[in-house]
């Protein structure tokens, strides 16, 4: 089912082609999405597809002589949306987000994921039970397709769907990569998740379920991000990869070399506790 966003006037009045219009549910900036300035785009909400069309409140000036424009919609079924443009550059075109700022704002939260409380097996929603039929009842944190958060691996796999041919699964073992020292990572023997573009890994399992992380992704190529990326995954060349429904370890010759990760260096001083 999906729901109609009204927009009108918004494409004749974006001056700049590059340009991207970012929505998010009102007072909820973690649900956000982009909106391409060229004709009809599409946003994903969860599993929920809007078809964004034209503005309702068109600019009042060019974009470009405008710092941070801020609207607010409504959808045809009355939830308020508002949308904005992320900051100028300072050639005067509307920046775009990096790779990297896409994935966080698309993976920062539970509520941006569609994460969803439910008793385990029954799949009752959490909210259908009184606070003390919570106590004794096995509520369990789901992804948007219904597998357990829990597992680590089901958070890998849920990212990698939403990026075919972009986006490969790695693993290991902590006993085959002694580099990580994540209390979370080694305490569980071992750690999947997501690679995008052989460059940004996606992990929301550490960040949202462990509790124990603030960043969702990392940058393999961003120095800054190198200290956390050892602590957490250790050595990329101890890393395996699920290829179909398995994974090949790193030291099996069947291993695909194309997907094969560079090691990371990092000065221990890099490292923020």
């Amino acid at each position: 089912m999906s729901t109609t966003i009204k927009l009108a006037g918004l494409k004749r009045n974006l001056d700049s082609g590059n340009g991207r219009l970012y929505v998010h549910e009102l007072g909820n900036p973690s649900k956000t999405f982009v909106l391409l300035d060229e004709g009809e785009a599409m946003a994903k909400w969860g599993l929920k597809r809007f078809n964004l069309y034209t503005c309702a409140k068109p600019f009042s000036e060019p974009a470009s002589q405008l710092p941070n424009v801020n609207w607010e919609l409504t959808t045809e079924n009355g939830k308020d949306i508002s949308c904005f443009f992320n900051g100028l550059s300072s050639n005067n075109q509307v920046k775009t987000l990096s790779i990297k700022e896409e994935l966080e704002n698309k993976f920062r939260s539970e509520q941006a994921i569609g994460i969803h409380y439910a008793e385990y097996g029954s799949m009752t929603p959490a909210d259908q039970f009184s606070e003390e039929e919570s106590e004794k009842t096995d509520i369990y944190a789901f992804l948007p397709n219904d597998q357990e958060m829990g597992k680590c691996t089901n958070c890998a796999l849920f990212v990698a769907e939403q990026y075919p041919g972009r986006a490969e699964v790695y693993g290991f073992y902590c006993e085959d990569n002694p580099e990580c020292t994540h209390e979370e990572v080694t305490g569980a023997s071992g750690h999947d998740f997501c690679v995008i573009d052989n460059r940004y890994i996606v992990d929301f399992w550490v960040s949202l379920y462990t509790g124990s992380e603030q960043q969702s992704v990392f940058d393999l190529e961003d120095k800054n991000d190198h200290a956390k990326i050892k602590q957490i995954y250790g050595n990329p060349e101890r890393w395996s990869v699920m290829v179909g429904d398995s994974f090949v370890k790193y030291d099996d010759h069947k291993f695909p070399e194309s997907l094969r990760v560079k090691r990371v260096e990092s000065k221990e001083s890099e490292l923020a506790i």
